[in-house]
């Protein structure tokens, strides 16, 4: 796995610096394009309501069968 990690940081120097930073500025342009499409308040909202989730699920505990399918659905939302 380091192997892995170290040819990830051999191929990123690379990378010219100019192309870097290109790359870094057009993906910050994609997500306020993104964030402008969204209502007010929803990407506030969502981390919120996150937040929120995972105090309910560590006040009933990690073993109680809600905090264990409230996870399952909270993460095929997230990473879905």
């Amino acid at each position: 796995m380091s192997e892995n990690k170290e040819e990830t940081r051999e191929r990123k120097h690379r990378i010219p610096e100019e192309t870097r930073e290109h790359l870094q500025a057009a993906r910050e342009e994609m997500r306020k394009s993104f964030e402008a499409m969204l209502p007010p308040g929803y990407v506030e909202h969502r981390r919120a309501a996150r937040k929120e989730l995972l105090k309910y699920f560590e006040a009933l505990g990690a073993a109680h069968p809600a905090t264990l399918a409230g996870r399952r659905k909270l993460s095929s939302v997230l990473f879905a």
